[in-house]
């Protein structure tokens, strides 16, 4: 499986709270991704999913090395990226997010290297 390690609230490469980003994990079991968390060892990994009922861009499930959680909003934030740059190329202004706690919009600001950062909208 294709993950991403993106540091998150970051002001540097090897600073901010890191993450690992799954953006193809529609095959993925509960078990396995449970696995992934677990063998990772981040304090949240991301496993992300194109939603198909077409209400929100991907939806999101995130697990801590013990359980899956409901919400967390770094790993959100990160996902968010990810799925801004470089997956999928097509580049947004804010992405609709699925997840367990109710459906979220991540606004993405972007520079001509890919987005410099992600916020919830308000």
């Amino acid at each position: 499986m294709r993950f991403y390690w993106v540091d998150v609230f970051a002001i540097g490469r090897y600073t901010g709270n890191p993450l690992a980003v799954f953006p193809e994990a529609a095959a993925t079991s509960d078990a396995r991704m449970q696995q992934i968390a677990r063998e990772i060892g981040c304090s949240e990994t991301a496993f992300a999913t194109a939603d198909p009922t077409g209400s929100s861009n991907c939806r999101l499930r995130i697990f801590t090395p013990q359980r899956e959680l409901a919400f967390a909003g770094h790993p959100a934030l990160g996902t968010a990226y990810v799925w801004q740059w470089p997956f999928p190329a097509a580049p947004r202004e804010a992405i609709a997010m699925q997840l367990p706690a109710g459906r979220f919009r991540i606004r993405c600001e972007s520079g001509a290297e890919g987005p410099i950062y992600t916020k919830f909208e308000q």
